[in-house]
């Protein structure tokens, strides 16, 4: 069984969707993908379901929920007091699967695997069909922040992607996807470095220095503080034109 929250909610069964029913059912389900495994109380699921304005008989209506889901997800669904645990596999959940890939990539890049990093990150991002659960009140199912966690982590996992196609000589490759994304987020200072890298990788030596002209002025006059030491290390590197940053495409 798959249980997918890296986009709208579904879950398969040897490949068939299973029909998990309306949007209550479905915002049950969500709050319990957001920690499998761990008993999330009856108050945080009646918030979930309802959000801000619940009926008076909540509990009772959730536990006929409740009965809905063990229905179709038979012995997964248990109750532990205060509330109610889903128990989900090893590689069931597609979150888990994106946090184990994304770990075996660091582990490749660390020693100097760029293209098997690069090909587990591969995996790690087409796991992603949209926003995670963005059908549902994040406010009402997610008190803790773990969707915009999962946001975060996907944005850096694509960081470490042009990371790694830069070290294997494919700037180019990075250009579009990186200028993209710093348009989207122009106070992330890693994503303009590497923007700022791929361009002098690319031949684009003025241009990688307007990067990082604009990333240190809107520092400077928003947050009051210059780029890390990182960031102005490798504005030197471009200035001097230093050959290591762009080395030959393997």
């Amino acid at each position: 069984m798959e249980f997918r929250i890296l986009g709208p909610l579904e879950v398969v069964d040897r490949g068939e969707p299973v029909p998990v029913g309306g949007p209550k059912p479905r915002a049950l389900l969500a709050a319990l993908l957001l920690t499998p495994g761990t008993v999330v109380s009856t108050d945080r699921l009646v918030t979930a379901v309802w959000g801000a304005d619940p009926p008076r008989d909540a509990v009772g209506a959730l536990r006929a929920y409740v009965s809905r889901l063990r229905a179709v997800l038979p012995e997964r669904l248990r109750w532990r007091a205060p509330g109610y645990a889903l128990d989900v596999a090893d590689g069931e959940l597609d979150a888990a699967e994106f946090h184990r890939l994304t770990g075996l990539a660091r582990e490749r890049a660390a020693v100097g695997d760029h293209r098997a990093a690069v090909d587990l990150l591969d995996t790690a991002l087409g796991l992603w069909r949209g926003e995670p659960l963005d059908e549902f009140d994040a406010a009402d199912i997610d008190r803790d922040g773990r969707l915009a966690h999962l946001v975060d982590l996907r944005l850096a996992a694509v960081e470490e992607r042009a990371a790694g196609l830069l070290a294997l000589g494919r700037g180019r490759a990075v250009v579009g996807e990186l200028a993209a994304l710093v348009e989207r987020h122009p106070d992330r200072e890693t994503l303009a470095a590497l923007l700022m890298h791929a361009l002098y990788a690319s031949g684009r030596q003025a241009d990688a220095l307007a990067v990082y002209q604009d990333l240190r002025r809107r520092l400077v006059e928003e947050l009051g503080v210059e780029p890390s030491d990182a960031t102005r290390a490798l504005h030197r590197r471009v200035l001097e034109q230093d050959p290591t940053l762009a080395p030959v495409e393997t």
